[in-house]
């Protein structure tokens, strides 16, 4: 159709992707300084707000891989994830308790997250059979609110998370990560069922109530 032909046309070249990929990646794993973390961050938001563009824009930046890698390790460090995804992210930004921009940094990484997963095929490729990572970094700071802090094996990760967080910016996050998994639900129930999401949205919003 002519809107299809529309949207071919002005989708940009896998070198674009690929460059943006590498951009981000960099900028993530060398970010130390203030003017450093704001490149990263406007990067995050530069990927999410393509991302946001759908069908053919989503999948080619899951075809980088890169950039799944980076959001992945970036929304998940240093509460849930494996050591070796470190090396995606600089030290700097796993400090506790962390600085407003590296809070920033993991609001826009959850927010990466979710776009590029907010398809089936994203959602398969991003967050797996078992929902991955991402949903239990999410579920591990909703756990507190929802009243089991060891749903899912959560307790390392709950405490990591008491002492990075301000109970505002905790208190952010929660909310963050409830709108995350509504977003995510339609695509990857199933995947959700399997991590307790489902159980952890409903007392963690009752809770909140």
């Amino acid at each position: 159709t002519e809107t299809e032909t529309e949207t071919v046309i002005a989708l940009p070249s896998e070198k674009f992707f690929a460059a943006l990929a590498d951009a981000l990646a960099r900028a993530t794993r060398d970010a130390h300084g203030d003017a450093d973390k704001d490149l990263r961050n406007e990067l995050f938001v530069a990927a999410r707000l393509l991302a946001e563009r759908g069908g053919a824009w989503r999948a080619r930046f899951r075809e980088t891989r890169v950039v799944v890698d980076v959001a992945v390790a970036a929304a998940t460090i240093p509460e849930w994830h494996e050591t070796h995804a470190s090396k995606r992210v600089h030290p700097s930004a796993c400090a506790s308790p962390a600085r407003p921009r590296d809070f920033e940094m993991k609001r826009l990484a959850w927010m990466l997250v979710a776009e590029l997963a907010a398809d089936e095929e994203g959602a398969k490729e991003t967050l797996g059979e078992d929902g991955g990572v991402f949903v239990a970094a999410l579920l591990a700071h909703l756990a507190p609110l929802a009243g089991f802090p060891d749903h899912a094996g959560a307790r390392g990760a709950a405490e990591a998370i008491a002492r990075r967080w301000s109970d505002a910016q905790r208190a952010d996050l929660q909310t963050l990560a409830l709108r995350s998994l509504a977003r995510l639900a339609p695509v990857t129930m199933d995947a959700l069922a399997c991590a307790g999401a489902v159980e952890t949205a409903i007392a963690a919003a009752a809770g909140d109530a």
